[in-house]
């Protein structure tokens, strides 16, 4: 199995493998996270306890989730200038993606007051 191993790694797939493996590893290692609970507080606040998305408000069935405007996968960090509230479904939907330029920005003006 060893042998196949050393084989299978050797290849395009494999190197490929080991490329996104050592990505992967250094985004994790370079995070910032400096998020704190008063600040995860103050951007809920500010936009006045609903989703940044789809402007639902939020209640005790329908919980906030931190979203990460540039996502972590894209290296964005976990800081209150990368978070916006967002509802589940909002989330869910943008998962990973980055958002347009013109998007981000409305977002970010708010965030900013």
């Amino acid at each position: 199995y060893r042998e196949y191993g050393r084989k299978w790694q050797k290849t395009d797939k494999g190197k490929a493998n080991d490329q996104r493996k050592g990505f992967k590893r250094r985004v994790r290692k370079n995070r910032v996270n400096t998020l704190t609970i008063e600040e995860w507080e103050n951007i809920l606040e500010a936009y006045d306890y609903r989703c940044a998305y789809c402007d639902v408000e939020f209640n005790c069935k329908l919980l906030p989730e931190k979203d990460h405007v540039i996502p972590i996968s894209k290296g964005g960090h976990n800081t209150k200038e990368n978070i916006v509230p967002a509802c589940k479904s909002c989330n869910c939907k943008k998962h990973d993606k980055l958002l347009d330029d013109d998007y981000k920005r409305s977002i970010l003006r708010l965030h900013m007051r």
